[in-house]
């Protein structure tokens, strides 16, 4: 347990300095992540430091962070509302900044959060879809 802390802690140290940005997107792709992003803020009426939690690995519970994620999986387009993964969508948000491993990752942790079934809402699934991809990769994480 002890070793699973110390793996834990240097995932948080090391995502400090090596979190994906939208400066590291093209100017297209930065401006609709801007968008989406400042419409769901609006729509989920998060407040900017849950969004910055999120970022160092802190997931509260908290109804409107977890909508804020949701809408911006759905906003984006690279998830649906049958919670279907958008191929297209999904290589221009993600896989066009992370390595091919990291994608295939985050691709399983969507793959683990469908199997939930239907009786799990899409904003928990999603909600426990970024959490898997924080832990599996922490430091190349997409949130925005």
């Amino acid at each position: 347990m002890a070793n699973l802390r110390l793996v834990f802690l240097a995932c948080f140290v090391q995502f400090a300095y090596c979190a994906i940005s939208v400066d590291d997107y093209n100017s297209e792709t930065r401006d609709e992540i801007l968008a989406v992003r400042n419409r769901c803020v609006s729509l989920s009426g998060v407040a900017e430091n849950l969004i910055s939690e999120i970022k160092n690995g802190s997931f509260r519970k908290e109804t409107a962070i977890k909508e804020y994620v949701a809408c911006f999986w759905l906003r984006s387009g690279m998830i649906d509302r049958n919670f279907e993964l958008n191929q297209a969508k999904f290589d221009q948000f993600v896989t066009s900044v992370v390595d091919d491993r990291v994608a295939d990752m985050y691709k399983h942790c969507h793959k683990m959060s469908k199997s939930l079934g239907k009786k799990v809402t899409l904003v928990d699934k999603i909600w426990v879809m970024i959490q898997c991809d924080y832990f599996i990769s922490s430091e190349k994480f997409v949130m925005f």
